[in-house]
């Protein structure tokens, strides 16, 4: 009987088991402060993605579809590497009632895992509609003739959708025209 007292109260092991506790706990603390931290930030970066394309494109009088297709590819593997991306930039020209705003063009760019397979993201443009007219969020009132470049990032991490857009006027008095090449 005396031998098992002896093994309960041994202390020689406490600090390590201890030790060990701690360190389990620390570890989960630090990850799930990580996690909150990549969930609080991705909207920001997302949005400043959207921004970034939009500023590009409204600099440009005839934006060229591979810098663009190139910008996608470097904001994608800088933001978003282990996600779907796909980036729509549309050229929107405001009419006047009761015509629907005008679609000037549309490029789609799919980056990333399965984004251009991927159903989720298909219908990642809100802005462009079909036979050339654009559908702009309620909040922009389009004059006639202003045109306007709409930037729409959709992100897909973990079977969510995330959609973040920016629209930015152009900077040139004639529409911008999309080069292909």
């Amino acid at each position: 009987m005396k031998n098992w007292l002896d093994f309960i109260r041994n202390e020689r092991g406490a600090a390590a088991l201890e030790s060990a506790l701690g360190a389990v706990a620390l570890i989960t603390v630090s990850v799930l402060a990580f996690e909150l931290y990549v969930r609080a930030t991705a909207p920001p970066v997302g949005l400043n993605t959207a921004v970034t394309v939009a500023e590009y494109v409204s600099l440009e009088a005839q934006p060229a579809a591979t810098q663009i297709e190139a910008l996608a590819k470097f904001l994608h593997r800088e933001f978003f590497p282990q996600a779907a991306t796909v980036f729509v930039v549309t050229a929107v020209e405001g009419q006047t009632a009761p015509q629907k705003p005008t679609m000037l063009w549309n490029k789609v760019i799919a980056v990333g895992p399965n984004a251009a397979a991927d159903t989720g993201l298909a219908s990642c443009s809100q802005v462009a509609g079909e036979n050339n007219t654009a559908t702009p969020p309620e909040a922009l009132k389009l004059e006639d003739d202003e045109i306007v470049i709409v930037a729409e990032v959709c992100v897909k991490q973990a079977d969510e959708v995330a959609r973040y857009h920016h629209i930015l006027p152009t900077r040139s008095d004639i529409a911008p025209v999309l080069q292909q090449s």
